[in-house]
Parts: C-alpha cells; structure tokens; sequence
C-alpha cells in the first residue's frame, strides 16, 4: 500500500493507495476502529489526522498491509519522535523556570542566559554541551537546575562532577547543591570522594546520586569511579560534568588521560569554565576531544585569528555552547600602586640580580634551556624578596619591615575606615599569608585560607572578620567571597587562570557594590614585567590569542639589565 504524507505542526495530511482497491468509506471504518481521530481532506482518500494520534494511525495501516510503504513508516516514527520531544521540552521548561526561580529567595534573579542554557543541556538529544562564562556568572547552578531536572524524570540516575580541587569539592559545590536542590535532597544524595583511601572507596560504593570529585584523584580513583558509573546507569548512562575544564587542555597530563578513559563511561558531557582557552587557541583542542569522546583533531595553524576561526566552527558541529558576559558583574576600578623597595631590601635585590644576570650571560640557549628549572627558581627568589625578603630561601635574608607592607598598612587603614567596608588580601607565598594574617588578626579579625582545609570563604562573612588573606592559588576555586569588595594583591601569579579568577571571587553573581582592585608592585624590580606580562594574557585570553610564554634567555637578560638601571646588551 503506498502511503502519501504531508506533515503539519498540528495535523498529518494521509493520503491512502491501496493495492487491493478499498473504498475510502472502508479505510476510514479501518481508521475509526483503531480510534484514529481524523477529518476528510478531499474524496480522494486523503485525511487529516492529528499528531498525537500516530500510534494509532500506524496500528491501522499495519491492519491495511504489513508491508506498507517503508518511507512513510520512517516519517512517521520521525514525527512521532518530533513530538515526544517538544513536549518534554516544553513541559521541563516550566519546571525549569521554578526551580532557577527558587533562587529569589535567596535575593538572586536567574537571568536568561541561565534559563537558555539549563532548558538546552536537560534536552533530549543534547549529548554535549560547553557552557564557557564568564567567572561569577552562575555556571554552578546552571549545570546544577539541569542535572537535577534529569535526576526527577528518571532520564539518568547519576551525575559526576570533576571539580578543580579538594577545596572545591566543598565549596561551592555542596553548597551550591544545598542552595539548588529540594529541602532533604542534599543528606543521602551528595557525596564528596575525599579523605584516605578507604574512606573515597567506601563513598564510591554507596552509589550516591551526586558524585564529586577533583582533577587529582581522576587517575588514583579512575577504576572505582568506573564502576560507580556503570553501577549507577539508568536510561541513559550518568551525566559527567567537567568544572573548569581548562585543567584537562594538556592531552598529556595523567588527569587529562583519566578523563578521557572516565567519560567514555558516561553519557551526557558538559564542560565549564571561565577561562577555557587562559594561553591560545590550542587550548581548547583537548578539552573538545574530551567533551566530544573521541579526538576532534581541530587543525591549527599557529596564526591566532585562524585558529579561533577553527575553534569556533568546531563548537558550531553539533556542541552546542554558550559564551557569554557576566550580565550581574558589578563595575571594576583596578589602580596599580608602586612601591619604593626599603634601601636593605634594594641593596639585596640588585645583588641578587646582578649575580642572576652574570650566569646568564655566561650560557648559550641550549644550557638556558636545560637549566631553565633553575632559572625560574632564581626569578622566584628576585619575586619573594620584592614581597618577603625575611624569607629563609633567600640567600641573605632582610628583617626589616617589607615596603609592600607598610604601604598595606596604609591602604587596609583607608578602605576599612569604612566600617561597612571588607577586603581580601591575595599573595603569592603561603608563607607570606599566614604572616600577613598574623599582622592584621587584631586590628581587622583576619582570617586565612591557603588551602589544604585551612580557613573558610564563610569567614569573611562574619561581622568580626573584615580581612581575609589567602593565595592567589586558592583564588582559582570558585568560592564566593561578594561580602568585600576590595582586593588588594601584595604580588603577583606567573599562571593568567590563577590571577583571573581569583579576581573573579569578588565580582560574581551576589554582588551589589561596585569593586576595586589594588596592585602593589616593586618599582624598577621584574614585578614590573609580571604585572604587564599577566594584563596582557588576560587581554590575549579574552580575545583566544596566542600565548606568552616563559621568558627566553635574551628577554630574561634584557629585563634584569633593566631592572638594574643598566643599558640594553648589544
């Protein structure tokens, strides 16, 4: 029986040839039997029959032939397939809206970019999806109010965060799960793999609906985390969401291989991240090919605006992505401020200098080369005597009080004048932290997070703590510190992701008050090229340019010679 089709929105023109000549008032009795809802078209045999009565129409034809035309049987599964996913998208977005709206309560609009992206990752057929925002604009709970919907319609049973590191198993995430998910959900459904061995073993196998992780345990963990997720498969394999997916963009790392052997496991694949591409276009090879599960070979060229050209039309091929500003960040004020070292703290400083710059001379580019762990580790020590010349590693160590931190002593004196005013201290040097903790405990309540389960976000969030001093490498987790907003940084961090997101911690969704930043930096020393080389990668990452990397021999030359008052080699 030939089968002639013309699909509506609403209704399916049928039209009816069959071979043994049935009149039409027989095929529609046919039709009436299989409870087809339809209306005549024409008396050439041809019905209008509602979309939603597919199955019934395809009961009836397989009365008229069970060998009827086998296109029209493949259209028809197609339509039915159409519909079944409009209305699970259009019911789950209403449900969606409740849930972002349920942040209202908490003093928070979702915007739209959050309901786009939540609606789009929970949908039927959306196997892949890049979520890259900007830091602070609600990535978590995003990834969350879609995983969630998943979770309630029985689609899969559990969902996998790989989040930045142990800190961040914590914070934000189980607190972000607290603030999203239904009062009583968060108790025997969210579990973090923290802590010895035997204990990560005993929160695998517990099953848990909600499973955190970080980057460090993918390839200790990578074969009990397996078998959670084949234990754990529902209709779909668990969801597996990679935050800050920057840190698999090295093919190379051991975490990078572990995720991809991990994600084959799971079905659904989302990646986040701030800063997804923090040095060149190349970055974001690795994390596409993870995303994607199979390697996407993107073919880079070296010229920037090709590249991004490539990446973008990668993105394009079915991984559906969002890219977007933070539409809550607040305005930044940023003033670096710079500082005349102590004349102890010159006098060492260019000592050590000069003694860096004679061996350097002294090498060719392939001794550079092979000594170049060393010859960071000298520029380290030229960095920290800038900001903690006391400092054991130093050669001939400087007691007096360092420059920075009388000029911090001033600064800290005028923002917190202030007394509904706080601020967050970033430095390089965990030494130097808990120093700076120590000196402003009295006058200020400070408090330190350094990692490694040390302080708290919710400290600052006290009445007594209006100071909060930590590293800049903490300040690459997404913890929400919105209850200052100054932030003063005593040095600087070589890596552009550690120093754009810890900017990020206090200009995120939350904040209300406009922030500023101060950055103290050692006049006529290498900080000086440190604070221009990492603006500039924040610029060249903004814009997927290429990368700036570590300084060769001739420019690291150049630069001591510069910071020594002496004229360019020829």
């Amino acid at each position: 029986m030939k089968v002639s089709l013309n699909v509506r929105r609403e209704t399916i023109d049928v039209r009816l040839e069959p071979k043994d000549g049935l009149s039409p008032s027989e095929i529609q009795r046919v039709l009436r039997n299989a409870r087809v809802k339809f209306s005549t078209v024409s008396s050439r045999g041809q019905w209008a029959v509602g979309s939603q009565h597919i199955q019934q129409l395809v009961g009836a034809l397989e009365q008229f032939s069970p060998e009827w035309d086998a296109r029209a049987r493949e259209r028809l599964a197609q339509v039915q397939e159409d519909n079944r996913l409009r209305e699970v998208v259009e019911g789950q977005s209403s449900r969606l809206h409740h849930r972002l709206d349920s942040v209202a309560s908490l003093g928070l609009e979702p915007f739209e970019e959050q309901r786009e992206a939540a609606e789009l990752m929970s949908a039927p057929g959306v196997r892949r999806f890049a979520l890259f925002w900007k830091p602070g604009s609600g990535k978590t709970g995003t990834m969350i109010a879609a995983a969630h919907e998943l979770l309630s319609r029985g689609v899969v049973r559990g969902v996998l965060v790989v989040a930045e590191r142990p800190l961040a198993i914590e914070t934000p995430w189980r607190a972000e799960l607290a603030r999203w998910l239904p009062d009583g959900q968060t108790k025997n459904n969210v579990a973090a793999a923290s802590g010895t061995k035997q204990r990560r073993l005993a929160v695998f196998q517990s099953n848990p609906r909600w499973l955190i992780v970080h980057y460090g345990q993918l390839a200790s963990d990578q074969y009990p985390i397996k078998s959670w997720a084949q234990r754990i498969e529902g209709v779909e394999r668990p969801i597996i969401i990679f935050d800050e997916s920057d840190l698999i963009k090295n093919a190379a790392a051991q975490r990078s291989r572990a995720a991809m052997e991990i994600r084959q496991e799971c079905g659904r694949c989302w990646i986040a991240s701030g800063t997804p591409a923090p040095n060149s276009p190349s970055d974001y090879e690795h994390q596409l090919t993870v995303l994607s599960g199979y390697p996407v070979g993107l073919a880079l060229t070296g010229d920037r605006t090709q590249d991004a050209l490539v990446v973008v039309h990668e993105l394009e091929e079915g991984i559906h992505y969002l890219q977007r500003e933070n539409p809550r960040k607040m305005p930044e004020v940023a003033m670096p401020v710079y500082v005349e070292l102590s004349p102890p703290q010159r006098y060492e400083y260019d000592q050590l200098a000069r003694d860096f710059l004679s061996e350097l001379e002294m090498m060719d580019d392939r001794t550079y080369a092979s000594k170049l762990g060393q010859v960071m580790s000298r520029r380290k020590n030229l960095l920290r005597l800038c900001s903690d010349p006391g400092h054991r590693s130093l050669p001939s160590p400087v007691f007096d009080p360092p420059a920075k931190w009388l000029q911090l002593d001033s600064l800290l004196e005028t923002i917190l004048e202030d007394p509904n005013e706080k601020a967050v201290v970033w430095t390089r040097f965990r030494d130097t932290a808990s120093m700076l903790r120590d000196r402003y405990a009295d006058p200020y309540g400070a408090s330190l997070m350094i990692g490694g389960g040390e302080g708290s976000p919710a400290d600052l969030t006290q009445p007594e703590c209006r100071l909060l001093v930590a590293t800049i490498q903490v300040g690459a987790s997404s913890i929400d510190l919105t209850a200052a907003s100054n932030a003063i940084y005593e040095s600087l961090d070589d890596v552009s992701r550690n120093f754009t997101q810890s900017m990020a911690r206090i200009n995120r969704t939350g904040q209300t008050r406009d922030c500023k930043y101060w950055f103290l930096i050692a006049k006529n020393t290498i900080e000086e090229d440190v604070f221009e080389n990492t603006m500039a990668k924040m610029q060249l990452s903004e814009e997927v340019l290429e990368q700036i990397g570590k300084p060769g021999r001739a420019q690291m030359i150049e630069l001591l010679r510069r910071t020594l008052d002496m004229p360019p080699s020829t």
